[in-house]
Protein backbone atom coordinates (compact mmCIF):
# COMPACT_ATOMS: atom_id res chain seq x y z
CA UNK A 1 0.00 0.00 0.00
CA UNK A 2 0.93 3.71 -0.57
CA UNK A 3 2.17 5.59 2.41
CA UNK A 4 -0.73 7.91 1.68
CA UNK A 5 -3.37 4.82 1.41
CA UNK A 6 -7.37 5.26 1.65
CA UNK A 7 -8.54 5.22 4.67
CA UNK A 8 -10.91 2.76 3.71
CA UNK A 9 -8.33 -0.38 3.43
CA UNK A 10 -8.15 0.21 7.20
CA UNK A 11 -12.13 -0.89 7.32
CA UNK A 12 -12.17 -2.91 4.74
CA UNK A 13 -9.46 -5.71 6.25
CA UNK A 14 -11.21 -5.22 9.60
CA UNK A 15 -14.43 -6.44 7.88
CA UNK A 16 -12.84 -9.63 5.83
CA UNK A 17 -10.87 -10.59 9.02
CA UNK A 18 -14.18 -10.75 10.86
CA UNK A 19 -15.33 -13.34 8.21
CA UNK A 20 -12.76 -15.68 9.32
CA UNK A 21 -11.86 -16.76 5.36
CA UNK A 22 -10.44 -19.82 4.31
CA UNK A 23 -8.66 -21.12 1.43
CA UNK A 24 -8.50 -25.10 1.44
CA UNK A 25 -9.31 -24.98 4.89
CA UNK A 26 -6.56 -22.87 6.20
CA UNK A 27 -7.16 -19.21 7.71
CA UNK A 28 -6.13 -16.22 5.50
CA UNK A 29 -4.53 -13.46 7.37
CA UNK A 30 -4.26 -10.32 5.65
CA UNK A 31 -1.12 -7.62 6.58
CA UNK A 32 -0.94 -4.30 5.23
CA UNK A 33 2.03 -2.41 4.77
CA UNK A 34 2.54 0.92 3.98
CA UNK A 35 5.26 1.63 1.71
CA UNK A 36 6.17 4.29 -1.35
CA UNK A 37 4.81 3.05 -4.40
CA UNK A 38 8.59 3.69 -5.72
CA UNK A 39 10.30 1.53 -3.05
CA UNK A 40 7.80 -1.29 -3.81
CA UNK A 41 8.46 -0.88 -7.65
CA UNK A 42 12.63 -0.84 -6.74
CA UNK A 43 12.18 -4.31 -5.33
CA UNK A 44 9.70 -5.69 -8.02
CA UNK A 45 12.23 -4.47 -10.56
CA UNK A 46 14.98 -6.32 -8.99
CA UNK A 47 13.40 -9.31 -8.19
CA UNK A 48 12.42 -9.63 -12.57
CA UNK A 49 16.18 -9.08 -12.87
CA UNK A 50 15.60 -5.78 -14.23
CA UNK A 51 15.89 -1.76 -13.01
CA UNK A 52 13.43 1.20 -12.86
CA UNK A 53 14.56 4.93 -12.66
CA UNK A 54 12.81 5.95 -9.21
CA UNK A 55 15.16 8.63 -8.23
CA UNK A 56 16.90 5.45 -6.09
CA UNK A 57 19.88 3.17 -5.85
CA UNK A 58 18.91 -0.15 -7.37
CA UNK A 59 17.68 -2.35 -4.95
CA UNK A 60 19.60 -5.69 -4.26
CA UNK A 61 17.16 -8.77 -5.61
CA UNK A 62 14.84 -8.96 -2.30
CA UNK A 63 14.02 -12.22 -0.53
CA UNK A 64 10.66 -13.96 -1.34
CA UNK A 65 8.92 -12.48 2.47
CA UNK A 66 10.32 -9.30 1.23
CA UNK A 67 8.00 -9.04 -2.16
CA UNK A 68 4.13 -8.76 -0.95
CA UNK A 69 1.28 -10.86 -2.67
CA UNK A 70 -1.00 -7.86 -3.23
CA UNK A 71 0.67 -4.53 -4.12
CA UNK A 72 -1.79 -1.77 -4.38
CA UNK A 73 0.11 1.69 -5.43
CA UNK A 74 -1.43 4.60 -5.93
CA UNK A 75 -1.79 5.01 -9.67
CA UNK A 76 -1.93 2.66 -12.71
CA UNK A 77 0.91 4.27 -13.97
CA UNK A 78 3.38 2.30 -12.02
CA UNK A 79 1.63 -1.19 -13.44
CA UNK A 80 2.33 0.22 -16.51
CA UNK A 81 6.19 1.06 -15.52
CA UNK A 82 6.71 -2.13 -14.13
CA UNK A 83 5.62 -4.20 -17.10
CA UNK A 84 7.87 -2.30 -18.96
CA UNK A 85 10.25 -4.34 -17.13
CA UNK A 86 8.47 -7.45 -16.50
CA UNK A 87 5.60 -8.31 -18.32
CA UNK A 88 4.85 -10.57 -16.60
CA UNK A 89 5.09 -8.80 -13.29
CA UNK A 90 0.95 -9.49 -11.99
CA UNK A 91 -1.00 -12.63 -11.88
CA UNK A 92 -3.85 -11.05 -13.60
CA UNK A 93 -5.28 -7.31 -15.36
CA UNK A 94 -4.87 -5.56 -11.60
CA UNK A 95 -8.52 -3.62 -11.00
CA UNK A 96 -8.83 -0.56 -9.57
CA UNK A 97 -9.94 -0.28 -5.60
CA UNK A 98 -10.35 3.83 -4.94
CA UNK A 99 -9.96 7.15 -6.46
CA UNK A 100 -8.37 10.20 -5.43
CA UNK A 101 -7.49 13.69 -7.66
CA UNK A 102 -4.44 14.87 -8.27
CA UNK A 103 -4.44 18.85 -6.66
CA UNK A 104 -2.57 21.33 -6.03
CA UNK A 105 -2.56 22.38 -2.28
CA UNK A 106 -2.36 25.64 -0.88
CA UNK A 107 -2.79 27.71 2.02
CA UNK A 108 -6.63 29.00 2.00
CA UNK A 109 -5.12 32.49 0.70
CA UNK A 110 -3.05 31.70 -1.91
CA UNK A 111 -5.55 29.00 -3.40
CA UNK A 112 -8.09 32.33 -2.83
CA UNK A 113 -5.62 34.07 -5.10
CA UNK A 114 -5.61 31.79 -8.04
CA UNK A 115 -9.29 32.95 -8.45
CA UNK A 116 -10.86 29.26 -8.96
CA UNK A 117 -11.80 25.79 -7.48
CA UNK A 118 -9.80 24.22 -10.12
CA UNK A 119 -6.51 24.83 -11.83
CA UNK A 120 -6.73 25.16 -15.59
CA UNK A 121 -4.79 27.16 -18.38
CA UNK A 122 -6.07 30.08 -16.16
CA UNK A 123 -4.82 29.11 -13.01
CA UNK A 124 -1.47 27.92 -13.95
CA UNK A 125 -0.72 31.18 -16.09
CA UNK A 126 -1.43 33.23 -12.57
CA UNK A 127 0.58 30.80 -10.83
CA UNK A 128 3.70 31.19 -12.62
CA UNK A 129 3.60 34.86 -12.69
CA UNK A 130 3.32 34.37 -9.10
CA UNK A 131 6.46 32.14 -9.35
CA UNK A 132 8.23 34.60 -11.60
CA UNK A 133 7.70 37.42 -9.04
CA UNK A 134 9.42 34.89 -6.37
CA UNK A 135 6.05 35.41 -4.53
CA UNK A 136 4.81 31.47 -4.68
CA UNK A 137 7.04 28.67 -5.37
CA UNK A 138 5.60 25.72 -6.77
CA UNK A 139 6.77 21.72 -4.67
CA UNK A 140 6.56 18.07 -5.23
CA UNK A 141 7.92 15.10 -4.72
CA UNK A 142 10.53 14.07 -7.07
CA UNK A 143 8.29 13.00 -10.70
CA UNK A 144 10.22 9.86 -11.14
CA UNK A 145 8.68 8.64 -7.96
CA UNK A 146 5.23 10.45 -7.80
CA UNK A 147 2.81 10.09 -10.18
CA UNK A 148 0.82 12.65 -8.74
CA UNK A 149 3.82 15.42 -8.70
CA UNK A 150 4.70 13.76 -12.59
CA UNK A 151 0.69 15.02 -13.43
CA UNK A 152 1.27 18.18 -12.02
CA UNK A 153 4.57 18.94 -13.39
CA UNK A 154 3.70 17.90 -16.60
CA UNK A 155 0.49 20.79 -16.30
CA UNK A 156 3.61 23.05 -15.45
CA UNK A 157 5.89 21.53 -18.10
CA UNK A 158 7.05 24.81 -20.24
CA UNK A 159 8.30 26.79 -16.92
CA UNK A 160 8.72 23.92 -14.22
CA UNK A 161 10.32 21.22 -16.29
CA UNK A 162 11.91 22.77 -18.38
CA UNK A 163 14.16 24.67 -15.48
CA UNK A 164 13.95 21.95 -12.65
CA UNK A 165 15.63 24.91 -10.65
CA UNK A 166 12.20 26.19 -10.06
CA UNK A 167 10.37 22.90 -8.47
CA UNK A 168 10.85 22.49 -4.81
CA UNK A 169 11.93 18.74 -4.52
CA UNK A 170 10.28 16.90 -1.44
CA UNK A 171 10.98 13.21 -0.17
CA UNK A 172 7.76 12.33 0.32
CA UNK A 173 4.23 13.52 0.52
CA UNK A 174 4.42 14.00 4.45
CA UNK A 175 7.64 16.40 4.12
CA UNK A 176 5.75 18.01 1.06
CA UNK A 177 2.90 19.27 2.76
CA UNK A 178 5.03 20.48 5.60
CA UNK A 179 5.71 23.61 3.06
CA UNK A 180 5.60 27.30 4.02
CA UNK A 181 2.61 29.39 3.74
CA UNK A 182 4.21 30.52 -0.16
CA UNK A 183 4.43 27.53 -1.45
CA UNK A 184 1.22 25.05 -3.50
CA UNK A 185 2.50 21.50 -3.74
CA UNK A 186 1.42 18.96 -6.72
CA UNK A 187 0.15 16.06 -4.72
CA UNK A 188 -3.18 13.97 -4.35
CA UNK A 189 -6.10 14.56 -2.10
CA UNK A 190 -5.59 11.45 -0.35
CA UNK A 191 -1.95 12.44 1.02
CA UNK A 192 -3.58 15.95 1.99
CA UNK A 193 -6.45 13.69 3.83
CA UNK A 194 -4.00 11.75 5.49
CA UNK A 195 -1.77 14.53 6.87
CA UNK A 196 -2.38 17.27 9.67
CA UNK A 197 -5.13 19.61 9.33
CA UNK A 198 -3.38 22.22 8.11
CA UNK A 199 -5.76 24.40 6.27
CA UNK A 200 -5.02 23.85 2.87
CA UNK A 201 -7.43 23.48 0.40
CA UNK A 202 -6.97 21.61 -2.97
CA UNK A 203 -7.86 22.41 -5.84
CA UNK A 204 -8.31 19.74 -8.20
CA UNK A 205 -6.49 20.13 -12.02
CA UNK A 206 -8.52 20.54 -14.72
CA UNK A 207 -8.86 18.41 -17.03
CA UNK A 208 -8.92 16.23 -13.65
CA UNK A 209 -6.27 13.74 -13.19
CA UNK A 210 -7.04 11.16 -11.00
CA UNK A 211 -5.37 8.10 -9.05
CA UNK A 212 -6.92 4.92 -9.23
CA UNK A 213 -5.62 2.75 -6.45
CA UNK A 214 -4.91 -0.68 -8.66
CA UNK A 215 -4.90 -3.92 -6.92
CA UNK A 216 -2.08 -6.15 -8.17
CA UNK A 217 -1.39 -9.51 -7.64
CA UNK A 218 2.32 -10.06 -8.01
CA UNK A 219 3.28 -12.94 -9.99
CA UNK A 220 5.15 -15.80 -8.73
CA UNK A 221 3.43 -16.41 -5.08
CA UNK A 222 2.27 -19.85 -3.84
CA UNK A 223 -1.23 -20.73 -5.25
CA UNK A 224 -2.46 -20.61 -2.38
CA UNK A 225 -1.91 -17.35 -1.31
CA UNK A 226 -2.65 -15.79 -4.99
CA UNK A 227 -6.39 -17.33 -4.50
CA UNK A 228 -6.52 -15.76 -0.76
CA UNK A 229 -5.33 -12.27 -2.82
CA UNK A 230 -8.52 -12.98 -5.13
CA UNK A 231 -10.69 -13.56 -2.07
CA UNK A 232 -9.32 -9.91 -0.60
CA UNK A 233 -10.01 -8.32 -3.86
CA UNK A 234 -13.62 -9.75 -3.90
CA UNK A 235 -13.89 -8.68 -0.32
CA UNK A 236 -13.01 -4.77 -1.72
CA UNK A 237 -15.82 -5.08 -4.62
CA UNK A 238 -18.62 -5.19 -1.79
CA UNK A 239 -21.01 -2.49 -1.40
CA UNK A 240 -20.09 -1.90 2.24
CA UNK A 241 -16.46 -1.31 1.26
CA UNK A 242 -17.09 0.85 -1.64
CA UNK A 243 -18.85 3.19 0.61
CA UNK A 244 -15.75 3.30 2.98
CA UNK A 245 -13.60 4.26 0.42
CA UNK A 246 -15.76 6.97 -0.90
CA UNK A 247 -15.91 8.25 2.63
CA UNK A 248 -12.52 8.30 3.62
CA UNK A 249 -11.66 10.05 0.51
CA UNK A 250 -13.90 12.90 0.54
CA UNK A 251 -12.50 16.28 0.83
CA UNK A 252 -12.32 18.23 4.65
CA UNK A 253 -15.00 20.23 5.29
Amino acid sequence: MPATAPGGITVSVARFSATRPEVNGDCITVKVDAAEPADVANRLAARAGGTINVAATAAASPADADVPTVWIPDSSAWITRMQGVNREAFEADPTPVAASLVVVAAAEPVAKSLGAGTVGAQQVAALLAKVGAKELQVGSVDPRRSTAGLAGAGLLYDAIVTEPAKLVVAPDAAALLKAPARQVSLTSEQAVLAGPDGGQVTLPLEPAVTLDYPFAVVAGKPRVSVQAAERFRAALGAAANREAFAKRTASRA
